[in-house]
């Protein structure tokens, strides 16, 4: 089983898109656990493995990151950002993140893109199941 944290404010459209599609895909997921990042200590209590979700400009269609140097040089959007950008910058100099997983996603949602995070998911699932 899989935690994927979620951020984002659902009272600003452009950055609203992961509470939407993570209440979609809790339906789905019976073996996946969507929680929604609240506050700064709420993201400092994840640990081991590390599974995120978060709106990003830049981008036009969903990505997978696992490199936290790749996921910097894309700008997220959420006011949570500044703190997730911390968060990971200090985990990794503190070499506590082994395996960073961050589901980027559009500031708009598109055709196609619950399809291409429930593909994103299935491999976050068994990535999982092998380690």
């Amino acid at each position: 089983m899989i935690t994927i944290h979620y951020l984002g404010n659902e009272f600003i459209k452009e950055d609203s898109l992961a509470i939407e599609l993570a209440e979609k895909m809790k339906a789905r997921y019976k073996d996946v656990v969507f929680k929604k990042i609240e506050t700064f200590d709420d993201l400092m209590s994840v640990k081991d493995k590390y599974y995120f979700m978060d709106v990003c400009e830049g981008i036009s269609s969903a990505r997978l990151i696992n490199d936290i140097a790749v996921f910097e040089n894309i700008r997220s959007i959420t006011s949570h950002d500044l703190d997730f950008g911390f968060f990971l910058k200090l985990n990794d100099k503190l070499g506590e993140v082994n395996k960073i997983n961050i589901i980027c996603l559009p500031k708009k949602t598109y055709d196609g893109i619950e399809k291409d995070i429930d593909n994103m998911i299935k491999i976050l699932v068994k990535q999982n199941e092998k380690h």
